[in-house]
């Protein structure tokens, strides 16, 4: 369809999307960005926080996605986000933030400051998502 945009949605451990949709919007690293069909080719990357996927001309997203962060490539076939991991909005829990917070508790001795603070943003980003729900 002329309209469409193909959107693959790629983690290390699975396909999570691939189909056409009217829009996309991501979490880029200067802030979210949108996509519709035949936008101009670009690569960023991504920070974490919520992929929106439209179908049609709905002004509530279809379907989210809570992502880690990673890549995204836009190009004259669709948009390709490479993504650390994706979890759906609707299955992030308090617990699972908890158990995010417990982890970064535990290994924090371990990690660069870098990584402490990336770590620290994506739980922050998840509870984003949690207050966003409620």
């Amino acid at each position: 369809m002329q309209n469409k945009l193909e959107l693959n949605i790629v983690s290390p451990m699975s396909l999570v999307v691939s189909e056409e949709v009217a829009m996309v919007v991501a979490p880029g690293i200067d802030g979210y960005f949108g996509i519709l069909a035949n936008h101009m080719p670009f690569l960023t990357v991504l920070r974490p926080g919520v992929i929106e996927i439209f179908n049609d001309k709905d002004t509530r997203p279809a379907r989210t996605f809570f992502v880690e962060g990673g890549v995204a490539e836009v190009n004259n076939q669709g948009c390709a986000l490479l993504v650390d991991s994706a979890i759906d909005c609707g299955d992030i829990t308090s617990q699972i933030v908890a158990d995010w917070q417990a982890n970064l508790d535990r290994n924090s001795k371990n990690m660069s400051s870098s990584e402490r603070e990336r770590q620290l943003e994506v739980i922050g980003a998840m509870e984003r998502v949690i207050s966003d729900i409620a």
